[in-house]
């Protein structure tokens, strides 16, 4: 039997989680991947925290979050927890931003299907 394995995604707007959950649950390519939603940086620690080890990749929405983001950032590196930001802020600031928080990548909002596609492809890819 395969251990149970999970997607983390943080996004404090309810329906950009119900779209991506939908999205990452028809796209993952794996069969016990089950996508745990957080509305709250709170939420999302306890998350992790009651499944670091079952947790592959994480997806972080910066919309409208708050400065306590980049402590989380640093707790999924501490756990060796891959994950993605999604932002709608400026191109130029990507690089800035992916060093800042050690993320694997940052997508530009409005997303493109074929982006996030390719993005969790190469997460996977590691696992």
């Amino acid at each position: 039997m395969t251990e149970q394995q999970y997607i983390m995604l943080l996004s404090s707007n309810l329906e950009n989680r119900k779209l991506l959950k939908k999205f990452l649950e028809a796209n993952s390519g794996k069969e016990h991947l089950e996508v745990l939603l957080a509305a709250s940086i709170k939420e999302a620690k306890n998350i992790i925290s009651q499944n670091s080890e079952e947790i592959i990749y994480s997806i972080l929405d910066l919309t409208n979050l708050d400065k306590r983001i980049w402590n989380l950032c640093q707790n999924l590196k501490k756990k060796n927890i891959e994950f993605l930001l999604l932002s709608s802020m400026d191109i130029t600031e990507k690089n800035s931003i992916i060093n800042k928080s050690g993320a694997s990548g940052l997508l530009i909002k409005p997303l493109q299907k074929k982006q996030l596609q390719i993005a969790l492809a190469a997460i996977s890819g590691n696992k």
